[in-house]
């Protein structure tokens, strides 16, 4: 049995990419890749038969739509990152954002380190470079940095009134202002954020799993932490990417340093094995280095959450 592997709506946490890669092609391709771009770039930098730096400029701010779709068409779009600047930014990264009003990074195991930053207030400059190697960070402990300012959730409206206290007795309750599925709450001592997108057919019981031949029971836990690993994905998107400042580490990170957090093939084996649908999965568990708890869970019936106490 192959597991469903749920995507969920991309509009809001994730620009779909719908078109070529430039900086990964030859140098013919590349220029047959230029002319399908949204906008004629003012300067290209070759290196080695690659493009090495694109130039975009616009005589006022790029809009939403005209933004991402440079983005997009340069970089594959879920491949982009956006470079919090108050988390932690490797002394090779610094000098290349210094001066950016806005910063991604977009790297991978199979395509060319790209480094994007956005400059201008009444004008706009996009620019994007290509690396010669991946960036480089020795990992550092994950620090919760939430200490009561709740600015840190702007892409959020309370649900109730125009101000909330952190010192009452209940929670202040926020919906993401572009999309109701994501709701947050927030007291002194505890965040919690969920994301429903309900699924009818939900994660599958494996029936008669002791039953099973070493092999399969293997390729059954394989296939549930493939889905698992792709949850914690989606969270990390839609709960750490709408609440920049929360964390030290940058969105890639998670990836990276956040593997030792995952669910694990032995626990996954242990849920199987009773055969019985489980509530409530801890698809990621964290320590901070103030000793504050962070857990990502699953219900396996499409909804999604976060707890940081």
């Amino acid at each position: 049995m192959k597991l469903k592997v749920i995507f969920f709506s991309a509009a809001l946490f994730v620009p779909f990419a719908y078109a070529n890669e430039p900086f990964d092609v030859d140098s013919l391709d590349a220029i047959a890749d230029l002319r399908t771009a949204p906008v004629a770039p003012t300067k290209i930098e070759w290196k080695a038969g690659h493009i090495s730096l694109l130039r975009f400029e616009s005589p006022r701010a790029f809009a939403d739509d005209r933004l991402w779709g440079l983005l997009d068409w340069t970089g594959g779009g879920p491949g982009w990152y956006e470079v919090d600047t108050s988390g932690i930014v490797s002394a090779q990264l610094k000098p290349l954002i210094q001066g950016a009003s806005q910063a991604w990074v977009r790297q991978g195991p199979n395509t060319k380190t790209l480094v994007a930053t956005l400059k201008g207030k009444a004008s706009a400059t996009l620019e994007m470079k290509a690396l010669a190697s991946p960036i480089s960070e020795a990992k550092q402990p994950l620090e919760a940095r939430f200490h009561g300012n709740l600015s840190i959730f702007d892409d959020f409206s309370l649900e109730k009134g125009d101000a909330c206290s952190l010192d009452a007795k209940e929670p202040c309750r926020y919906t993401h202002r572009e999309d109701s599925r994501l709701r947050l709450e927030v007291s002194r001592k505890r965040i919690s954020m969920i994301l429903r997108t309900p699924d009818a057919q939900g994660l599958p019981i494996v029936e008669h799993f002791r039953k099973l031949d070493e092999a399969e029971q293997r390729e059954e836990v394989n296939d549930f932490r493939a889905y698992f690993s792709h949850e914690f994905s989606l969270m990390v998107r839609s709960f750490l990417e709408t609440t920049p400042g929360l964390f030290n580490w940058q969105l890639w990170h998670w990836y990276t340093w956040g593997a030792d957090g995952l669910i694990s093939k032995e626990a996954i084996r242990a849920m199987l094995e009773t055969e019985q649908k489980v509530g409530s999965i801890d698809v990621f568990k964290m320590t901070c280095k103030d000793g504050r708890h962070l857990r990502f869970w699953s219900d396996g019936q499409g909804t999604l959450g976060m707890i940081l106490e």
